[in-house]
This record gives C-alpha cells, structure tokens and sequence, in this order.
C-alpha cells in the first residue's frame, strides 16, 4: 500500500570553513507491518537506512503522520548512529489513540544531522509515503 517519494536535501554546514555534504546518506525503504490498523494497535514502520560515507554518523530519524483531514502527527524521533558504509534497520512504532480519524493516512521519515526541533538543525533527505496504511 502507498508509493515513496524521495526528497534529497544536500546540505552545507556552516563554520570553521568546514563543509559537511551528505549525499551520501539515504532512506533506502520504508515498509510498515500490515496494512489496516485498528484503535489501540501498534504501528510499526520499518525504515532502511544506508551511509556509504567514508565518516560515523550521529543522526536523528523522525516520523510524522498525516491524517485523512491533512493534520499531521509527530512521533518522537529517534537518534541513529551509522557507522561508515553501514546499512541499518530502525523500527518506528506509534500506539493508535482510541477515536482517532478512520481511513488513509500517510507519512514522511527524515533524517536530520541534529535533533529536529533544535534551530539549527538540518534535514538531510526523507522519504514520503503516500497512504501508506489505514485505520
């Protein structure tokens, strides 16, 4: 259910006139268990996650939801550390609340160079996905 879309973002960071690219970082996939959850259930996304860098990388992964009225939902990000050339597989999970809106809903998995909701962090590609599972 649902199709990626992928946003790239190479970013340059600023200060001591050290640039940092990371276009070599990527969200390779994004599956989710099944397909219909109900009210109470887990839902659980599973992202993969390649550095081909030749650098250990301190990331943060976030999660949003959006609803079938277009509001969105963010889940808590989690912090992933990639080591050069690693591909790894990081679970999201979110617990449905009961009475929340029935029907498609889809997402958008980022990764960030710094926590998100710090000022300046920086995203650095994501992955949305479009009705990705149902309520």
């Amino acid at each position: 259910m649902g199709f990626y879309k992928r946003l790239n973002y190479i970013t340059d960071k600023e200060g001591d006139n050290d640039q940092t690219i990371f276009e070599n970082i990527k969200i390779l996939s994004v599956e989710y268990d099944k397909d219909v959850y109900y009210w109470g259930e887990k839902v659980i996304g599973i992202v993969t996650i390649q550095n081909n860098s030749n650098n250990q990388e301190n990331l943060w992964l976030g999660y949003s939801l959006l609803d079938p009225l277009n509001n969105w939902i963010d889940i808590h990000p989690k912090n992933v550390l990639l080591s050069s050339k690693e591909t790894a597989t990081i679970t999201m999970e979110y617990i449905l609340e009961d009475g929340m809106i029935t029907g498609e809903y889809s997402a958008v998995f980022a990764l960030w160079d710094s926590f998100p909701i710090d000022e300046n962090s920086m995203r650095i590609t994501d992955i949305e996905i479009d009705k990705g599972f149902r309520i």
